[in-house]
């Protein structure tokens, strides 16, 4: 993955977290683990929390290639319920992005399983 691309997961995954209008300690934390495991510089980590509450995460998947594409909804569904809620507005998330990547409600349902452990 790339950098452009690389920081448009985190933000996807960061307006995720927000959705709800409740960040967590663990959802900070998984946030903090996504960066470190991007390998995002500091100046990265800054650009990809900046991301807009309010923003439509779909559109961030015009700058993702195949490999960020694979991991997104598993990254997504990790970040829904790592606060132990699934919040209705996080899973809508969910299913708007899954639907981008021309996948189904069982693509959905099998990340949040993979999520949950």
């Amino acid at each position: 993955m790339q950098g452009k691309e690389k920081i448009a997961v985190c933000q996807a995954v960061t307006q995720l977290v927000l959705a709800d209008g409740q960040v967590r300690d663990a959802e900070w934390e998984l946030l903090d683990r996504l960066a470190e495991r991007l390998g995002l510089s500091p100046e990265e980590r800054k650009r990809a929390r900046q991301a807009d509450a309010g923003g439509d995460a779909r559109r961030l998947l015009a700058d993702l290639g195949d490999e960020a594409r694979a991991t997104l909804l598993d990254e997504l569904a990790a970040a829904a319920v790592v606060d132990g809620e699934l919040g209705k507005s996080e899973r809508q998330i969910l299913t708007e992005v899954a639907e981008a990547l021309g996948q189904d409600q069982a693509a959905v349902e099998a990340a949040l399983t993979k999520a949950r452990g």
